[in-house]
């Protein structure tokens, strides 16, 4: 999914799980509203912590940690993954801090 996809799941209010895959530092300074951080280097650990049956997306800085992270889900049998074209490198949306 590109940017202008997600904000307008954002403001429909989609029941959207955003998972941000930075490191903590880079998630404080501003990440997609909503998002929770799971860095990339913990997500295998931390995965079950996602519900299969949620619309997930995910978000890197560019976007293949995110491509990595949704092939693992899938795997498992997370039936609706996605993640965001370009990571925050292409979002232009509002920042949470």
């Amino acid at each position: 999914m590109d940017a202008r996809e997600l904000q307008s799941e954002i403001a429909a209010s989609s029941q959207l799980v955003i998972v941000d895959l930075r490191e903590p530092e880079l998630y404080r300074a501003g990440h997609v509203p909503g998002a929770e951080n799971i860095p990339f280097e913990q997500f295998k650990d931390r995965m079950n912590e996602l519900s299969p049956e949620s619309s997930i997306v995910l978000v890197c800085h560019t976007g293949p940690m995110g491509e990595v992270s949704g092939t693992l889900l899938a795997e498992r049998g997370y039936a609706s993954v996605r993640n965001l074209r370009g990571g925050m490198a292409a979002w232009n949306g509002e920042l949470a801090r």
